[in-house]
Formats: C-alpha cells, sequence, structure tokens
C-alpha cells in the first residue's frame, strides 16, 4: 500500500507557517550536536518502563530496494509547491544520499490517539499527536529533559530535504499498533484549487487519508506498517521491543560548516556524533548509573559499528564521572544555597586530577576541550545543559572538572527547567518572570562561578566583563613549573642553604621560602602573588629583604635580554589581606613587616618565572 500525501492547509484561525523551522532560536552548539541533544533527551523522557532505554545511531546509504520503495510507497505524490517537490526528487534521485536514524528500545513509543483533535476521555498519552502533529505541546514529563517540545524542529535542521520517516510501536495498550508516518517542513505556498486560491502552511504529512468531512492524516499502522518499515530498512521490532525509529533523509554531512568543500568523511561523522553523546550524556552512561536510567549506546556507520568509550575511560571525562559519583553518593560535595529566600538549589564537587593525555576522535573540530577546567550544570534528570567555564589551574599538567545538579524540590527545579531556553543549552534568569525563580537561577551561577575562581587560585577577580578577566585566565597555565620549583627549598635555592657570613655559635638564619599563593589583577596587569614567612631572628639581624625575579629556562634560572622579552618585574610588598602596597619596588626594610609579607611580581608573556629572596645586612652585604 502506498501513502497518501496531505497538504496542510490554513485553518480559518490560523496556523503556524514555515517560521516553524526558526522556533529553535539561535542554540549555542552546531546543529548535529542540537540534534542528537535533542534525539536523546526526548529517548530520556520516553524511558518510562522501569529500564534503561537501549539506543542505536545508524548512519547510512540506502541500497536499491529501500530507495526504490521509497519513491513508489512513501513519496509516490509529492508537494504541489516546485522547491519542495525537487528537493525530495533530490534525495530519492540520489544514490549516494545518506539517511541518519536515531533509534530507541525500551521506551514507551509513541502511543495515544492519532488525531490531534480528538482524544478519547480518559486518555492521558498524546505522544503521537505531540510528536507529529503538535508544536510547543506542554512539558508533560516530571522533572525530564524537554520543556517545550521544540526538539523534533532540530532534526528537520539536518535534512537538506526538511523531512523524517518516523516508525513507532507503542506501549500503550489502548493503542498498541506499529505506526509509519513522514513529514517535510517546506515554505508556505498557494495554489488554485475548483477556481480558488488556497493557502498551504508548508507542512506535509504521508500516511493514510481519512474519509469524512473532517478529513486529515493517519499514520499506516498495524501489519501494512511492519511491512513497509522493513522495506524501509528500519531495526526490526520483533517479540515486543516498543519504541521509535526516526530517519533523517538526505542527511547534511556538512551541516554546520560552510568552509567545506566536499561532503564529510562518514566515519569522521560519526565520531562526531560518539562526541556529541558522551560530551553532553556522560552522565547517563556511567557504570555507575543505576540501570533504570543508564543509556546503552551504539553507533554504526554503514553497517560498521563505531568504539565508544565509556566516560570513565575517556579523559577529561573520568574527572567529571568520579564528581558524579560523590554528588551521587552524596560524600565530600558541597551544598549550593541562597539565603533569601533560604532554600538548598543544589549540590556540586569539583574533580581535580593529572591532565590526561586526549584520545582525539574528531582531531580538527573536537567539541572535547583540550584543558578542563569547567563545572557541568544539570537538573535532577542528569542530562548536561551546558558547561560553565572557569580559569584552569596555574599548573599546566593538571585539570580540574565539576559538577553541579539542581535540587529535585519541585519549586527549586522548576525555576530551573523554565530559565531554559527551548534548546535546553543554558540557564537564563531573564527567562523568568517570577522573582523567586530568578534568584534561585542568578545565586547559583554566582556561586558557581566563584567556586570556579577558587579552584584555580585567583583571590582577587576583576568584574565580569572587565578587560582584565581574560587575562587572567590567559597567564594562569603559564606558572605551571613555579610549583614545581618550590619542592627543594625554594626557586632557586636548592634545599634552602643559607648565604651570608655567620657568628661564632649562631646559625644565620637563611632566606625565607616564597610560597605561590595565586593570581590577581593589580593596577590594571596581571600579577602573580607569592607569601613569604620572615622569621623573627632574621628580621632581628638582617636590615631588609630583596627579592629577584627570574625567568626560567630549561629548568634553570636566566636574565633573558630586554630587547627579546621583557623581563619579570618585582612590583612590591604588602601586608597579607591588604589592597594597598606597604612598599612599591624590590626591597623592603625588615623593620616594617611583622612576621608574614606578600610579594607582587608582574608576568612576562609566554614564560614561567622563578623568584629568589636575599637578606641585606646594615653594610649592605647578603
Amino acid at each position: 500500500m502506498s501513502l497518501r500525501l496531505f497538504s496542510e492547509p490554513y485553518g480559518q484561525m490560523g496556523n503556524i507557517g514555515e517560521n516553524l523551522r526558526k522556533l529553535l532560536g539561535a542554540p549555542s552548539t552546531d546543529p548535529l550536536q542540537t540534534a542528537i541533544r535533542e534525539a536523546l533527551q526526548n529517548i530520556a523522557d520516553a524511558a518510562k518502563l522501569g529500564c534503561g532505554p537501549r539506543i542505536l545511531i545508524r548512519l547510512r546509504r540506502l541500497s536499491d530496494r529501500q530507495r526504490a520503495a521509497m519513491e513508489k510507497e512513501v513519496f509516490r505524490e509529492l508537494p504541489a509547491l516546485t522547491q519542495s517537490a525537487d528537493l525530495l526528487a533530490r534525495f530519492l534521485n540520489d544514490s549516494g544520499a545518506f539517511v541518519l536514524e536515531i533509534c530507541d528500545f525500551n521506551t514507551v513509543g509513541l502511543g495515544g490517539p492519532t488525531r490531534a483533535d480528538e482524544v478519547p476521555e480518559g486518555t492521558r498519552c498524546t505522544d503521537f499527536a505531540d510528536f507529529m502533529l503538535n508544536v510547543g505541546s506542554p512539558r508533560d514529563t516530571v522533572r525530564g529533559g524537554g520543556t517545550y517540545g521544540f526538539g523534533k524542529t532540530a532534526l528537520y535542521r539536518v535534512s537538506r530535504c526538511t523531512a523524517l520517516i518516523v516508525d513507532t510501536l507503542p506501549s500503550d495498550p489502548q493503542f498498541p499498533e506499529r505506526r509509519l508516518m513522514a513529514c517535510h517542513l517546506g515554505p508556505s505556498f498557494s495554489c488554485r484549487i475548483n477556481g480558488r486560491e488556497k493557502k498551504f502552511t508548508g507542512r506535509h504529512w504521508w500516511g493514510t487519508i481519512a474519509a469524512g468531512r473532517n478529513a486529515g492524516v493517519e499514520p499506516l499502522e498495524g501489519e501494512e506498517a511492519r511491512t513497509l518499515a522493513g522495506k524501509l530498512g528500519f531495526p526490526e521490532r520483533s517479540g515486543g521491543l516498543t519504541g521509535t525509529s526516526i530517519m533523517i533523509l538526505d542527511f547534511d554531512r556538512n551541516v554546520g560548516d560552510l568552509d567545506k568543500e566536499g561532503p564529510e568523511d562518514p566515519e569522521v561523522t560519526g565520531n562526531r556524533i560518539i562526541e556529541a553523546i558522551l560530551w553532553n550524556f556522560w552522565p547517563r552512561m556511567m557504570e555507575s548509573t543505576p540501570p533504570a536510567r543508564r543509556f546503552e549506546v551504539e553507533v554504526e556507520v554503514e553497517g560498521r559499528r563505531l568504539d565508544l568509550p565509556s566516560p570513565e575511560e575517556f579523559p577529561p571525562l573520568d574527572l567529571f564521572s568520579l564528581a558524579m559519583k560523590r554528588i551521587r553518593s552524596g560524600n565530600d560535595c558541597t551544598p549550593v544555597h541562597s539565603q533569601k529566600p533560604a532554600k538548598l538549589l543544589g549540590t556540586m564537587a569539583i574533580q581535580k586530577g593529572r591532565r590526561s593525555r586526549r584520545y582525539r576522535l574528531v582531531p580538527d573540530e573536537s567539541i572535547i576541550p583540550e584543558e578542563a577546567c569547567h563545572i557541568a550544570l544539570m537538573r535532577p534528570v542528569e542530562l548536561v545543559v551546558k558547561y560553565l567555564e572557569g580559569p584552569p589551574l596555574p599548573d599546566e599538567s593538571f585539570e580540574w572538572g565539576g559538577v553541579f545538579r539542581v535540587s529535585d524540590e519541585e519549586e527549586v527545579e522548576r525555576a530551573f527547567a523554565e530559565s531554559e531556553p527551548p534548546a535546553h543549552d543554558d540557564w537564563c534568569a531573564s527567562n523568568l518572570q517570577d522573582r523567586r525563580q530568578k534568584t534561585f537561577v542568578n545565586v547559583a551561577l554566582r556561586e558557581l562561578r566563584k567556586k570556579a575562581q577558587e579552584m584555580a587560585g585567583i583571590s582577587s577577580v576583576p568584574p565580569a566583563g572587565s578587560e582584565a578577566a581574560t587575562p587572567l585566565a590567559r597567564v594562569a597555565d603559564r606558572l605551571g613549573r613555579i610549583l614545581d620549583s618550590f619542592a627543594d627549598g625554594g626557586p632557586g635555592l636548592p634545599g634552602g642553604g643559607g648565604v651570608g657570613p655567620s657568628r661564632p655559635g649562631v646559625s644565620s638564619p637563611g632566606p625565607p621560602r616564597p610560597v605561590f599563593s595565586g593570581l590577581e589583577e593589580f593596577e590594571g596587569r596581571v600579577v602573580a602573588v607569592f607569601g613569604v614567612q620572615i622569621p623573627p631572628l632574621a628580621a632581628r639581624e638582617y636590615k631588609a629583604l630583596k627579592a629577584e625575579a627570574q625567568v626560567l629556562m630549561d629548568g634553570k634560572p636566566e636574565r633573558p635580554d630586554p630587547e627579546v622579552m621583557s623581563p619579570p618585574q618585582i612590583i612590591g610588598f604588602r601586608m597579607p589581606g591588604r589592597t594597598e602596597l606597604l612598599k612599591y619596588g624590590d626591597v623592603i626594610e625588615t623593620a616594617s613587616v611583622n612576621g608574614r609579607i606578600e610579594v607582587l611580581v608582574g608576568i612576562p608573556d609566554d614564560c614561567a618565572i622563578t623568584l629568589e629572596l636575599q637578606m641585606i645586612r646594615e653594610s649592605g652585604h647578603e
């Protein structure tokens, strides 16, 4: 049986036309990543059977027989608008065209009535009508991943002919039959029918045409749907394996990259899909994830299964996974509160670790950062909304990853859910009208940014958006070798030995050891701060303390040629906890120092520095 075309006419009260394709807004991620995010969020919401979903994503070309079935039994009738007809005809005639299938199993499928205007009394599930027919359906999954129901728009965006075929087997006992339907989104148009001009929205469906005055489109159902699905190459669903398969037609392998001259290699596209899955859904793929929530994912490219590493073994997701385990166990994690109103907003954990060598799935365009310094933000459903980036650690051989999970209290969780844009890729307090909800989101983001700064050892943070904010993050990785140089008596002073002549029977105190405290902005420049403890004996015996900073080259302190490199500069000295300097320059009298003091050092670009301290006697000798 061939499917019939139904093109949606404008109703008496109007309709949403071609701008349906723009409802997703401007997501922060590329179209492919957005499509994967939205599809798997829908799958997470559909996993209501007490077991985690199995997900199969396939990138393939149709066989000659499958393409013939597509042409003769699905798209035998094409839209009246030439632009839409040409897009579909191009796909049908291109033997090299790819389709992307996103299939889920052990999920509820698309159940409920097949019409949006006729819902039998007592029917609660309207999944089929919401996905295939409606736009902007309200959130109906408690603490679900989605909120607006616009996720399907992202799927059309990665189709060069903006068309999908949906094959579903619902678990709904009221509507248990297999269902198959195709849909295309095109421009709105008008044409003459029976001598009258008639307007159409640009939405087209292929299914069975219902009889009667209110004729509409219905999916192909039962054994006929199962047979046609098999002809098109959809996965088998024998034995009552409920769920949904979505076939994205004429998948654009260059989506989001207009600079490429030719189509991307299919395996590279497959690896981009794997990266999108790992980066956005690693919490659901961890070994410690409860079985009822855990994703089992396979990715195939032209019949060959690609390797999909576990998050615990894929840096830097190994650090995020360790932080996630701490949150799930409730051990060694930090609660985040708001004060007015007094609420627990969520829980945070940050994991520091040695920076591991990356296994690059997509070497040139990877979405996985070279260095982790991020907090993964998520609601209780444990799907990553976004990553809040902070400063890297001073020692570039280490990195850190954190997790913030929103409280599952209804009022708090709803505030964060409703702050998300349609693409679910941010928390925007400006989206909220309720003042309490705005407070929850703003306070959480403020506290998380503060924790990220503290993690990197930044003691004074310039205002957001100021020019000094960027240099702090830029120079943090230049100081990695400074910390290593403190292991044996301080930088440039192996063993911490004393200097200067000694008096009989009295050990002459050596110079104190500087300890790196962090980075901060001072008078419009980025400086390194070192803490120094001056013992009372040294303060009595010596008149002054002199600080000298040098560039570290090949593990040794060197004085750089000023014509080649700006040398590090001692800005001055101050008391801990103060902002003003006690003394500018590189020398300070010990009489003005009360035990502990801080040394501020200006940092030259692209180098590590070392700090040496000298004690000066009355005579001027060291």
